[in-house]
């Protein structure tokens, strides 16, 4: 066996998967893992660990090799002295908190959570194992993040004076038996000489694969993982409860409970169909927040699960509906607990303990326990069978090469997570409205390139670059902040290497936001959606029309907050309140459509207020009736 220590070690998703591994020599014969310590300052994550690998030892002796500590405060000293100063440790694992590298996290390489990564690097740096697994989030191999990857391919290259080969890839859960369109990123080293790197090769495809070798090894559902606990009506519980396990019949599932929704947000799931999301909701539902949202954004918000595909990534905000497409493929409710663990292929006997928030969260932090096993006998496979191993499965895509020639313009980085598109979609009926008729929706007009040409035209909008000037030294507003500073940076003649590496998003990214500003301003430099004067094409009246309409639905109401003394933003002034009343039955997808319909162009992924003061002056305008009502 080969002994395992897992940093940041959660619920023990990772470890679990470690614990599965099997890589068979002979009939009598098997190389596995053997899990001998793990950390983590969750308590309730810590405890769940130590209740599902640890069960054999007292609670002490489980408190020594599975503490709940920081691992700030962890060094290779400290891990031996728990497990046994003799004892070697061959693997080392951790997934380091990612928040900041997450699209949620805005994918800021500045965020102080990443220094868990550093933390990772410096333990391995102590202990020397023959190999390490380093797992964590796709966006860590995003341009923002590429310059810290490379920091840490290249740390972990000199641990030792070099004594580790490093090799990463970002796969999908899907590809490997877990029923979820999960991408994850993992980097693998080893110190042993003449022992390849190998990565799974995929064990699942989609229903729309040709090759035959998988024509039987479709992508597990929705169906397949939780499809037999339909029938178990979960108990609905507080979020702060502390729940105890129940049996249901003479079967105990542990863990199959959720939190309660409330009668709106009931209200809200209730018209959308298998596969769809809150562009499918009545817009007189809406929250408020959507209507200053764009209709590409929130995706999955509200989204309720299709039997028949896969889940998509299982988030610590499981629990909650407007967080993602969490919502139970036929009831009104969330996921339990234990649905939520078996999209991640959690056995049923991995129990989960603490509040019921708690062990949402630990489900949603955890890796896919079938993707752990797929990489951990990847490894079993390449220790134990070198030569054998060499022409198995994929090598890493990604090393230490790859990153700096990426950085430095000499080349492109492959695309690491392919968009997985639901090949049953077809059949719901809100899929209809994305469907754009050729022959009446135009293709946006070709614009010569600001950003490509030779010389540099005058800044054509000197109100709105003030504006821009302004955005960009706005704190706390990642984003926003970098777009607007490389647009007035082009403006004031910075050099081009020097935007994007400030910038550190690709070349053709900042070429969007440019060339979107010099063409139509600030209504043009997000390059998100369709501007006005797209729109509206040489009709000089309708453009002057949708820009006041714009105008007026964007008028921000300020009112004082009596208990903090403060100002609070409301969107929903008079005119954005009354269209909500008058299209409110109507869907998103339902009112681009018809736009779309009225004036023969694509209108992209436009905020939901600007749509709706769109879609009020297209119908004056075209002397048109509203869209058809839901049924």
């Amino acid at each position: 066996m080969l002994t395992v220590v897992d940093l940041f070690c959660g619920a023990g998703g990772l470890s679990a998967g470690f614990a599965k591994a099997n890589f068979t020599v002979s009939e009598n014969s098997s190389h596995k893992f053997q899990l001998v310590y793990g950390v983590d300052k969750d308590k309730d994550a810590i405890k769940s660990f130590r209740k599902h690998h640890f069960a054999h030892l007292s609670t002490e002796q489980a408190a020594i090799v599975a503490p709940e500590a920081d691992i700030a405060t962890i060094t290779g000293d400290s891990i031996r002295a728990a497990i046994s100063p003799l004892q070697e440790v061959d693997v080392v694992i951790g997934g380091p908190s990612c928040q900041g590298l997450s699209a949620a996290g805005l994918r800021n390489p500045q965020d102080p959570r990443n220094q868990m990564l550093r933390a990772f690097i410096r333990i391995v740096g102590e202990l020397e194992p023959k190999w390490f697994v380093l797992e964590n989030v796709p966006g860590l191999t995003h341009a923002n993040n590429r310059e810290l990857l490379a920091a840490i391919f290249e740390e972990f290259e000199q641990i030792g004076g070099g004594k580790y080969r490093v090799a990463g890839d970002v796969l999908l859960a899907a590809d490997y038996g877990v029923p979820q369109l999960r991408y994850r990123l993992f980097v693998i080293g080893t110190r042993l000489e003449d022992v390849p790197i190998r990565f799974p090769p995929e064990t699942h495809v989609s229903p729309t694969e040709t090759r035959p070798l998988f024509k039987e090894k479709s992508y597990v559902t929705v169906r397949q993982a939780i499809g037999d606990l339909s029938a178990l009506q979960p108990k609905v519980l507080e979020k702060n409860a502390v729940p105890k396990p129940e049996a249901n019949g003479t079967t105990l599932i542990h863990n199959h409970y959720c939190i309660g929704l409330t009668d709106l947000n009931q209200s809200r799931i209730a018209n959308i169909q298998q596969g769809a999301d809150w562009r499918e909701m009545q817009i007189g539902l809406l929250p408020e927040r959507y209507f200053a949202t764009r209709a590409s954004d929130q995706k999955g918000a509200y989204g309720r699960l299709d039997w028949d595909w896969c889940a998509y990534t299982v988030t610590s905000g499981v629990c909650n509906v407007t967080a993602g497409p969490f919502t139970h493929p036929e009831k009104d409710r969330s996921l339990s607990v234990r649905e939520a663990a078996r999209l991640q292929t959690f056995d049923d006997d991995h129990v989960f303990v603490g509040s019921v928030s708690s062990q949402y969260r630990q489900v949603g932090n955890a890796v896919p326990v079938r993707l752990a096993q797929a990489v951990a006998e990847a490894i079993l496979y390449c220790h134990f069978k070198p030569n054998e191993a060499s022409g198995w499965g994929k090598a890493g895509r990604i090393s230490t090469k790859l990153l700096c020639d990426s950085l430095q313009g000499h080349q492109e980085m492959p695309t690491m997570t392919p968009r997985q598109l639901n090949p049953y979609a077809s059949r719901y009926d809100h899929r209809d409205s994305q469907k754009k008729n050729s022959k009446t929706i135009t293709k946006k007009k070709t614009f010569a390139s600001v950003w490509d040409a030779n010389m540099r035209r005058p800044d054509p909008y000197p109100k709105d670059t003030a504006v821009l000037r302004s955005l960009s030294n706005e704190p706390g507003n990642y984003r926003t902040t970098k777009r607007a500073r490389a647009i007035v940076e082009f403006i004031d003649g910075v050099d081009k290497s020097i935007i994007i590496a400030n910038a550190n998003v690709s070349a053709k990214s900042i070429k969007k936001w440019v060339d979107g500003y010099f063409q139509d301003g600030i209504d043009g430099w997000r390059a998100y959606h369709s501007t006005t004067r797209q729109i509206a094409g040489d009709d000089g009246v309708l453009r002057k029309k949708l820009s006041a309409a714009i105008k007026k639905v964007r008028r921000v109401v300020v009112a004082s907050s009596a208990k903090k003394n403060t100002h609070k933003r409301h969107y929903m002034n008079k005119y954005l309140r009354g269209l909500k009343e008058r299209f409110s039955t109507l869907t998103i997808y339902q009112v681009i459509q018809h736009v779309e319909e009225l004036v023969g162009y694509g209108i992209g992924t436009v905020y939901i207020g600007d749509l709706l003061a769109i879609y009020d002056v297209v119908l004056q305008h075209y002397d048109a009736i509203p869209h058809r009502k839901l049924q």
